[in-house]
């Protein structure tokens, strides 16, 4: 019977209930070379952002219609001269913030929504949503766009006129409020107001705006403007065209008392041409001279 010979050298003597040693992976390596990536990636965009191909050469602005877009563009221009991370400029697509931008915008014109996006290489998109304006309040000569909460949006520039182009060469410069159509509401108080500031209650607000609505599709004069004693009254004075006044309670119905005016007006005043006032603001009770 032959015998087995047994290869001493190739026996393993591991003990499987002990940890097999094995060479250690230095982590020291690991962190150099993620380091060097990361630095080797920012020398990259550091590269292209010297080298000025993602400067931002355009600002497209859409959906504003009370707010310039020269106005717009500005506030995005001057954000354009800041650095961010204390190092890059935002004059950069890569490096300019549309949050703070979007922020900036809100906070100075009071925007329902902004919407910012970078077109690369080199331009950016600026979608507005605009608040509506309820009406325009004119205190010490100045006049201020006001929306539906009562807040001021917007102080008008002093003459209020836009340049619209018509057909050829033509422009029109017509007023502002002339084109808007909305109410245009004097404070005979003459308080200082700034915008964003709240200046009128919500209710005041709205009756002003259903009020006008009514006059405007039913009325057979033309209304010129409104007054308000000051900016917390309900007294709110309507003057027309001809010069005679109809004075409302803005905490009442706008309705009912536009109604009740028709009425005063069709089966009371015989000649309007002598018509000063006419009262509504007591339910019940109308008075007129």
């Amino acid at each position: 019977m032959a015998k087995i010979k047994k290869d001493f050298e190739r026996k393993k003597f591991h003990n499987p209930l002990f940890p097999r040693l094995g060479r250690k992976k230095n982590p020291v390596n690991r962190w150099l070379i993620i380091g060097g990536l990361f630095v080797a990636g920012l020398l990259g965009v550091m590269i292209l952002n010297l080298s000025g191909y993602f400067n931002i050469r355009a600002v497209e602005v859409s959906g504003n219609e009370y707010i310039s877009q020269e106005e717009i563009s500005n506030l995005i221009y001057a954000q354009m001269k800041q650095r961010r991370f204390l190092l890059f400029s935002q004059s950069s697509l890569i490096f300019f913030s549309q949050s703070r931008a979007a922020k900036a915008l809100t906070d100075q014109f009071y925007f329902d929504q902004v919407q910012i996006k970078k077109l690369w290489p080199s331009r950016l998109n600026v979608k507005i949503t605009e608040k509506f304006y309820a009406l325009i309040m004119v205190s010490r000569t100045q006049r201020y766009y006001v929306d539906f909460t009562g807040r001021a949006i917007k102080l008008i520039d002093e003459k209020g006129a836009v340049v619209k182009s018509s057909s050829g060469n033509t422009q029109i410069i017509r007023s502002q409020a002339s084109i808007d159509n909305r109410p245009l509401v004097f404070n005979l108080n003459n308080d200082a107001i700034k915008p964003g500031q709240m200046i009128l209650p919500n209710e005041t607000v709205n009756f002003v705006d259903e009020l006008h609505a009514l006059l405007k599709s039913n009325a057979n004069f033309t209304v010129s403007h409104y007054s308000l004693d000051n900016l917390s009254g309900k007294d709110l004075t309507m003057i027309t065209q001809n010069g005679w006044k109809a004075i409302f309670n803005a905490s009442g119905s706008a309705e009912s008392q536009a109604a009740l005016l028709d009425l005063i007006l069709g089966q009371k005043i015989q000649d309007k041409s002598k018509l000063k006032y006419i009262d509504l603001r007591f339910e019940g009770k109308v008075f007129y001279q």
